[in-house]
């Protein structure tokens, strides 16, 4: 159960309570961006917004002042898209607000959407790259902007004189790209519109058995909780009705996927209701000590009891996709992050992925770093879990972080 208090007290580690500070996503320190120690270092020379319009200064200055006050940030970059048509102007604006809200997937869309325009094809690459693979932002919107641009770049400049061999591989290139997005974010209640979108790009291949992948791909999204899925089942029955001779097949196929497309209808319904009331883009604030918590928790909650009896891989990516959405607008909650590692075991390395991106997030945070360590030590990391107390202890020469590591020492050295 995700609460409003992600303090040291809640979390299942050895730590001394009394010092815990954090309320809500509220934590002593967080990952990257602008904060209210360096704010103020920050010299003349180093302010981007010099020589430009004095309204676009005077936004700069109140975002720089209160580093997390969100409503400042959105008027500082509302003014950059009004500002510049030229990429070239905006891009170190765009740069600077996307190192304060790294997870901000709909501002990663604005930006690629903005070098699209100005024709700079290598640079979109780079935002996708680092939006949807290192970052890996679970967000229908960015993954299918991010499917236009392929479908742009690999299958619309193909001509009448491209050869054979060219036209087949842009058609493979094309197709992992549906399949990576669909692995990322086909299970969300969004993803329709990259369903259809992927049919659709199957069934202008005029290969004979392109018939066996279409139909592959319309029962894998028919067994799906999405928008739309009684007009997605009249277009499965309109497919296989018109193939020939296959009347008998298409009717042992419907009876069959008829009753898995109607629970996924029931899914549907329970979901949305869920996924409604959230804001998917929420920029995270050390300051929000309430982004929506409860509803947050009820949807996580909700995928954790696996309310559609999936396999444990299929159950497993359904969480994980709500948890990485929950992080995206929720950053700073050490209490999700925790979870989300808890969820990748027994894959102790998947799981210490995830306490790695949950330091990088909150640095100063010496509840994610103990927990990392408890659990490196707790699957006999022991070297790894030493490294990540001396690196807190670099970070934060505090008692409270000498003590602990102490505690480690003599469980896992005795008293050397």
């Amino acid at each position: 159960m995700l609460s409003d208090d992600s303090s040291e007290e809640d979390e299942p580690i050895s730590v001394p309570t009394q010092h815990a500070v954090t309320h809500g996503d509220v934590d002593m320190g967080g990952g990257g961006g602008l904060d209210d120690d360096n704010e103020e270092d920050a010299s003349a020379a180093d302010d981007p917004t010099v020589g430009k319009h004095p309204k676009l200064r005077r936004l700069y200055a109140a975002a720089r002042k209160e580093p997390w006050n969100i409503d400042a940030w959105l008027n500082f970059i509302y003014e950059v898209q009004q500002s510049f048509q030229h990429v070239e102007e905006a891009r170190p604006f765009y740069v600077i607000f996307l190192e304060q809200f790294p997870t901000s997937a709909y501002w990663w869309k604005q930006y690629a959407d903005h070098e699209w325009r100005a024709n700079q094809l290598e640079n979109v690459r780079e935002i996708f790259n680092k939006a949807l693979h290192d970052l890996k932002l679970p967000h229908v919107d960015l993954w299918s902007f991010y499917l236009q641009f392929t479908k742009s770049t690999v299958m619309d400049v193909l001509t009448d004189a491209s050869s054979p061999e060219d036209k087949k591989r842009a058609r493979q290139t094309m197709a992992e790209a549906f399949e990576t997005a669909l692995d990322r974010v086909g299970m969300s209640i969004h993803s329709n519109g990259i369903w259809t979108q992927y049919l659709h790009f199957l069934k202008d291949d005029k290969e004979p058995t392109a018939i066996f992948s279409i139909r592959k791909v319309f029962q894998r999204a028919l067994s799906i909780p999405i928008f739309h899925l009684d007009a997605l089942w009249k277009e499965y029955e309109q497919f296989e009705k018109a193939i020939p001779n296959n009347e008998v097949l298409a009717q042992n196929v419907f009876k069959v996927l008829r009753p898995k497309v109607d629970a996924a209808k029931a899914i549907f319904k329970d979901r949305k209701a869920l996924v409604d009331p959230l804001d998917l883009d929420a920029l995270p604030s050390h300051t929000n000590t309430n982004p929506q918590i409860d509803a947050w928790n009820k949807w996580i909650e909700f995928e954790l009891a696996n309310p559609e009896r999936v396999e444990r891989p299929k159950w497993k990516a359904k969480v994980r996709y709500a948890l990485e959405s929950c992080l995206a607008c929720r950053r700073f909650s050490a209490e999700v992050w925790f979870q989300y590692a808890m969820l990748e075991l027994p894959d102790v390395a998947a799981a210490s992925a995830v306490f790695r991106l949950a330091v990088a997030a909150m640095p100063q945070s010496c509840l994610v770093r103990f927990a990392f360590a408890d659990h490196l030590e707790t699957h006999a990391l022991v070297d790894d879990a030493r490294a990540v107390y001396e690196a807190a202890l670099e970070a934060h020469p505090s008692a409270i972080t000498y003590i602990t590591y102490m505690r480690f020492a003599r469980r896992a050295f005795g008293n050397k």
